[in-house]
């Protein structure tokens, strides 16, 4: 990103006065204050310190209704870090910080609270994120958010949005990242692309809805639930959809269709995201974790995390000591 010298970072600056209220306290546990070089032209911009972290948080709002942020940051030290939740809808494109590894994620704060965390030193966070408030669906729709995306976000939710995205939603998300836009070409860039694509994802609900029977619908959600439930030792195809109540023909096309994926890619996957978490929250052996997982022999299971996370499970745990939640203000400490 380059760096254009300017005073837009002043939170009087068309999209930034919110942002700035919004973001200055919390990064600034983090080591990120408000800077005087704006790449942006608009909005708060915001850099490492030196001390505490390096690296850049950009965010600018329209109104109350919405908020774009990037960042690319890392720690140099261990800090806590607090953040104060309202009701709002996120999608986020993360290609480095503390949730799993994802193409895109999305989550409904439902209610007010405060989420804390202590951030290792080293960590790396890197995203760009679409925040939608109620005001912004009070306005399109003439209901607040969480009633305006219940069907979206129960759907979501159930299968962890695997395989139902968009394509274009990520590439979207990326755009905002790797923009050289700057001032009002910046601005409208930004709520250009926040309302393609919240409108992508209610097309995304109706093709959702519309595609699979409620029923069938349901049934590959509790068997994708039981899956998770009995990693260690999930079922075989043939009993999965004696459980679904289908021949295996249309148990496995439907199965693909609503989680984008195979029952062997999902448990695959499904076993990986558990060893993160146990590597992460406990002091279980490496073979434990193995066992725990599924996996008869500690060398076949070293073999697929390192293949799917890039490293393995020992290094993993020394590098990110993070216990990963669904629920994105879990109370989490990082050793």
């Amino acid at each position: 990103m380059h760096r254009v010298r300017s005073q837009m970072s002043d939170p009087d600056v068309p999209g930034g006065s919110w942002a700035g209220s919004l973001f200055t306290a919390p990064l600034a546990n983090v080591g990120l204050v408000p800077s005087h070089e704006n790449p942006r032209g608009c909005g708060v911009f915001f850099a490492g310190d030196g001390e505490a972290s390096e690296g850049w948080y950009h965010a600018w709002s329209l109104d109350r209704d919405l908020v774009v942020a990037s960042c690319d940051f890392r720690l140099l030290k261990r800090v806590p870090f607090a953040f104060d939740f309202t009701n709002y809808f996120a999608i986020r494109h993360e290609s480095a910080g503390i949730f799993p590894p994802a193409q895109v994620m999305a989550f409904l704060e439902t209610r007010p609270r405060t989420g804390r965390v202590v951030m290792p030193t080293g960590t790396h966070v890197a995203y760009t994120e679409i925040e939608y408030y109620d005001g912004y669906f009070e306005k399109a729709f003439g209901s607040g958010c969480s009633e305006s995306l219940a069907h979206l976000s129960a759907c979501l939710g159930a299968m962890r949005g695997e395989g139902m995205w968009d394509p274009q939603i990520p590439r979207l998300l990326e755009a905002i990242g790797g923009t050289e836009a700057h001032g009002r070409a910046a601005e409208l860039l930004f709520a250009g692309i926040a309302n393609e694509v919240m409108g992508r994802m209610l097309a995304m609900e109706d093709r959702f809805s519309e595609a699979v029977d409620d029923g069938d619908r349901r049934a590959i959600v509790l068997v994708a639930d039981h899956i998770r439930a009995n990693i260690d030792a999930p079922p075989r195809l043939g009993e999965l959809a004696d459980m679904a109540q289908m021949g295996t023909t249309k148990f496995k096309r439907l199965f693909r269709q609503l989680t984008g994926t195979t029952t062997t890619e999902f448990i695959a996957t499904e076993r990986v995201e558990r060893a993160k978490r146990l590597l992460a929250s406990s002091e279980l052996s490496v073979g434990q974790i193995a066992r725990m997982c599924g996996f008869a022999r500690a060398t076949s299971f070293s073999a697929l995390f390192s293949k799917r996370v890039g490293t393995p499970p020992r290094t993993f745990r020394k590098l990110a000591r993070v216990a990963f939640s669904d629920d994105p203000v879990r109370a989490v400490e990082l050793r």
